[in-house]
């Protein structure tokens, strides 16, 4: 089953496994929020991966 992320300002990243969608919200948030970006651990993103 596909994975998600749905950042706040309502882009949705979009993987087939975890480590996909991960990649894609890292991309968004580097050209979009890449102050938040810095601040956080990578592995409190995984935390926000829902069944897609």
């Amino acid at each position: 089953m596909a994975k998600q992320i749905r950042c706040e300002c309502g882009f949705i990243a979009q993987g087939d496994d975890d480590e996909g969608v991960v990649s894609e919200i890292e991309k968004h948030m580097r050209s979009d929020h890449p102050a938040v970006l810095a601040g956080m651990d990578r592995a409190e993103i995984f935390g926000w991966i829902e069944e897609g």
